[in-house]
C-alpha cells in the first residue's frame, strides 16, 4: 500500500506540479488550484460509499477558506497568468485530485500501524518514483555544479528535515485521526504563511485586503476544526 499511495502523493501531488509550473502556470495559480485538494476529498468521501459524510458547517468552513486562499492569491499574480499553458493547468488540476485520492488512501488504509515507519516507506518509493521520472524527462543533464550554493543546501535540507520527515509525518499522523477533508486544510494555511514570511523576511508590505484574506482563511480552519472537537 506504501508504494501505491506514493504514487498518488508524491508523483501527483509533487510531481505535477513541478511540470505543471513549468509549463506556464504561475506559482499564485498553483496556490488556488491546490488549495482545491479540501474540496476534492469532501467531494469524494460523499460519493464514497461508507464514506465520512461532511457536515454543512464544515463545508462552510472549507468554502470559506477556500474563498481566502482566492482573495489573497489573486491580487499577486502577474502578468504572466496570461501565458498560462492548458496542459500545465490540467497536469495541477489533475495533481490536487490525486493528492484528494491518496490523503483518502492513507486514511483508511494506512500502509503500516506504525506512522513513522509508514512515512518512511511512503517517501522512500515517492522519492524512488521521482528520480526514475526525472532521469526519463531528462533533468539530470539540466544541472549544473554553480547551482549547489549554500542557499541550494540550505533550501534542500529544509525540505528534507522540516517539510518531508516532521510535516509529513506529522500529516500522516493526522489522517490516523481526522477526516482527511480536515487535514487538507494544510493548502488554505500554506499561502498564508508564505505571505507572512514574506512580511517577516523580505520586508514586504501587507496590506488591509491581505489581512481580511488571512482572516477568511484563518475563520474556515478554525470552523472546520471546531466541528470536530
Amino acid at each position: 500500500m506504501a508504494a501505491f499511495a506514493a504514487l498518488f502523493l508524491f508523483v501527483g501531488g509533487v510531481g505535477l506540479v513541478t511540470q505543471g509550473e513549468k509549463l506556464g502556470v504561475p506559482s499564485g495559480v498553483a496556490a488556488i488550484i491546490k488549495a482545491s485538494v479540501p474540496l476534492w476529498v469532501a467531494l469524494f468521501e460523499f460519493l464514497r460509499p461508507k464514506g465520512e459524510k461532511p457536515g454543512l458547517a464544515v463545508l462552510a468552513g472549507l468554502l470559506t477558506g477556500a474563498a481566502g486562499v482566492v482573495t489573497l492569491v489573486l491580487p499577486r499574480l502577474s502578468s504572466t497568468a496570461d501565458s498560462t499553458q492548458p496542459l500545465g493547468m490540467g497536469l495541477l488540476i489533475l495533481s490536487a485530485l490525486l493528492f484528494a485520492i491518496g490523503s483518502i488512501l492513507v486514511r483508511h488504509h494506512a500502509p503500516d500501524t506504525d506512522i513513522v515507519r509508514s512515512s518512511m516507506w511512503m517517501m522512500i518509493f515517492g522519492g524512488s518514483y521521482l528520480v526514475m521520472l526525472g532521469t526519463v524527462l531528462g533533468e539530470f543533464g539540466d544541472l549544473d555544479s554553480a547551482d549547489f550554493g549554500w542557499r541550494t543546501i540550505s533550501a534542500f535540507l529544509f525540505l528534507l528535515f522540516v517539510h518531508s520527515l516532521a510535516a509529513f509525518t506529522a500529516m500522516n499522523w493526522l489522517l490516523s485521526h481526522l477526516p482527511a477533508s480536515i487535514v487538507t486544510t494544510k493548502f488554505f494555511v500554506s499561502p498564508a504563511i508564505a505571505v507572512l514570511a514574506g512580511w517577516l523576511v523580505m520586508g514586504e508590505q501587507v496590506g488591509l485586503p491581505t489581512l481580511a484574506s488571512l482572516f477568511l482563511i484563518l475563520a474556515g480552519v478554525g470552523v472546520v476544526f471546531a466541528r470536530k472537537t
